[in-house]
């Protein structure tokens, strides 16, 4: 017998944020700050207490109440210990997995191919209620692009069902505006020693693109997303498969081979989000436009950090390393020079992030390790403070070590274009059609 409507909505709530252990089941819905909002709170518990109550009381005879924990995580779980047999026979018709954290491991291909029409529209729905996120921060550059931010956490790397869902909602009418993905190429391209790159995934839509095409059962979220529809000035970007693209210039970071990553993205540099959407095979994704950009995707790979920060002694020493490791027969120097030398020196064509570095360096505040306050008007006012400057001699625009004592501030910088990162690069990439592959 074919799932009911409210059947699929409850595997799809299931996929988006179940997991399943001990003959029960919870589903985490991680609102964030905007389910912290007074409003926004009385209005997601009057939908879990009565529609998506009775959505599961109608769909599998079970009873559902709700926690609600740290970070705005609201919980949904059955009421006592009821039977789930039907829940794990749904899934396992649709191929889904029927225990742990469903979002690991779940492929969609089986339920795109046996859902359709409002069967399929339940089950994305629920979905979108676990992990669509209307945060108002969510936003192409400003507040007249809001955006509806699909999220999927960074301990998953289940790139297959992100491609898979982004593909089977473009099927269906939205256009995508952007992807993140969750690999060191787009949440670390400058620093290759950053740990904290597995921030997750974001299938991120302009709020009428989403809405035109999608809609969500829990009522406070189609409240929210119609107010921010109300806010879109911008229009649509073009559909997927004719989108232009800039190459992206990235370090090789240390954890490129990590085993979490699937063998798709392992050991591979992406020079865009849509560069990943193309090796995935996603069917949207614009390939002749990324076959484009692989003659010139040596000149946006660097071997050491584009910019690495951090405290003068740590960057000191792993200048020194890199010294070591790669030019061992040259010799180091170092000088003091103000601000203003360093720039009229060290050009941004060879260095394209020195200006965030200096500004890292003599801002007066940060925000974690980013400068506070417009970077031309900081360099200005400090264009006559001393630096500390190590260089390697006998290499072109060989990577940089800049260092501000006093704030106990340095940084690493290289050259992706520089002679000195061409060497490098020659016995660490190779690239077989659009595949760039690490060695």
């Amino acid at each position: 017998m074919p799932l009911s409507n409210e059947q699929a909505y409850v595997i799809g709530l299931l996929v988006g944020g179940g997991t399943i252990a001990n003959s029960t089941f919870a589903i985490d819905m991680p609102f964030d700050k905007w389910g912290a909002d007074p409003v926004n709170a009385a209005a997601i518990s009057r939908d879990l207490l009565t529609k998506i109550r009775k959505i599961f009381s109608t769909a599998y005879s079970i009873n559902t109440d709700y926690t609600l924990g740290n970070k705005g995580r609201w919980t949904l779980k059955p009421l006592g210990k009821p039977s789930i047999q039907a829940i794990l026979d749904d899934l396992t018709a649709l191929a889904l997995p029927v225990s742990g954290n469903l979002l690991n491991t779940a492929d969609l291909t089986s339920a795109k191919a046996s859902l359709s029409g409002m069967r399929a529209e339940h089950f994305l729905t629920g979905i979108f209620d676990a992990r669509a996120s209307l945060t108002e921060s969510h936003r192409r550059f400003n507040d007249s692009a809001p955006v509806v931010s699909i999220e999927v956490p960074g301990s998953t790397m289940n790139f297959k069902l992100v491609v898979q869902l982004c593909s089977w909602l473009t099927d269906l009418g939205s256009i995508t505006d952007q992807i993140l993905y969750n690999h060191p190429c787009q949440h670390a391209t400058s620093d290759p020693t950053y740990s904290g790159w597995k921030k997750g995934f974001k299938i991120r839509f302009l709020v009428k693109s989403f809405i035109g095409s999608h809609s969500f059962a829990m009522k406070a979220k189609a409240s929210a997303a119609t107010t921010l529809e109300g806010r879109q000035q911008i229009d649509e970007q073009v559909a997927c498969n004719q989108r232009q693209m800039t190459a992206n210039t990235v370090s090789i970071h240390d954890d490129i081979a990590s085993p979490e990553l699937p063998v798709e993205v392992r050991s591979k540099i992406f020079l865009h989000y849509h560069h990943i959407c193309a090796v995935m095979g996603c069917p949207h994704a614009p390939l002749s436009n990324v076959k484009a950009l692989m003659p010139q995707a040596l000149s946006h790979i660097s071997v050491f950090p584009k910019l690495s920060k951090g405290e003068y002694a740590e960057m000191h020493d792993k200048h020194q390393v890199l010294a070591v490791t790669y030019f061992p027969t040259e010799t180091i120097v170092e000088t003091k020079i103000d601000c203003a030398s360093v720039q009229t020196i060290f050009l941004s064509e060879d260095y394209p992030d020195i200006e965030i570095a200096l500004a890292y360096l003599l801002s007066d505040q940060l925000n974690g390790k980013r400068h506070i306050g417009s970077k031309d008007v900081i360099l200005a006012a400090k264009a006559k403070v001393g630096l500390t400057v190590r260089t390697i001699t006998g290499q072109d625009q060989a990577p940089l070590f800049i260092g501000r004592s006093s704030s106990n501030r340095g940084v690493l910088l290289s050259s992706p274009t520089g002679r000195a990162n061409k060497k490098a690069l020659a016995s660490k990439i190779s690239i077989t059609g659009i595949n760039i592959n690490v060695r």
